[in-house]
């Protein structure tokens, strides 16, 4: 996009100088009156002593140069408001996917302890001696019935 607009800003102003000179005119006065310099673009009044008379020229190029150096500066302008807004939709962006990793790592994290606390109930239930396997199968369906629970939403 920023080649774009940097091309037709310099297409512009190519063509803004191949174009046919025309001459602006502008004079300017300077007058006395009173002990006081005055510059004006009207003539001097009677009361007043002319000094000089000046003719200022500017071509038609000039304008349409700095015209053109106008509107390549606006749009220089929106493009790095643009990228702007840009960066901070990145950085928006990522920092939803890091939390979303981070909440993911963490169901992870909680199945694995499920997992392994189900194994340990398992372990005490192979070991339960008759009259405490009752207790251990209990636990065990529990920390089974738990880590299933844990494990299917993550």
């Amino acid at each position: 996009m920023q080649s774009k607009q940097h091309r037709a800003f310099f297409l512009l102003l190519f063509f803004s100088f191949l174009c046919i000179q025309t001459k602006a005119l502008a004079d300017v006065y300077k007058c006395e009156a009173q002990g006081k310099i005055l510059l004006s673009q009207l003539p001097c009044t009677p009361e007043q002593k002319q000094l000089s008379h000046q003719e200022i020229t500017q071509s038609a190029d000039e304008k349409k140069t700095q015209s053109a150096i106008a509107q390549a500066e606006k749009e220089k302008s929106a493009l790095k408001k643009m990228q702007q807004q840009r960066l901070k939709s990145e950085q928006k962006t990522d920092a939803e996917i890091r939390r979303l990793a981070a909440r993911a790592e963490k169901k992870k994290q909680q199945c694995d302890k499920a997992k392994l606390r189900t194994s340990w109930a398992k372990q005490d239930l192979d070991h339960a001696k008759p009259q405490a396997e009752s207790k251990a199968r209990q636990k065990f369906e529990r920390s089974k019935q738990s880590a299933d629970l844990i494990c299917k939403t993550s």
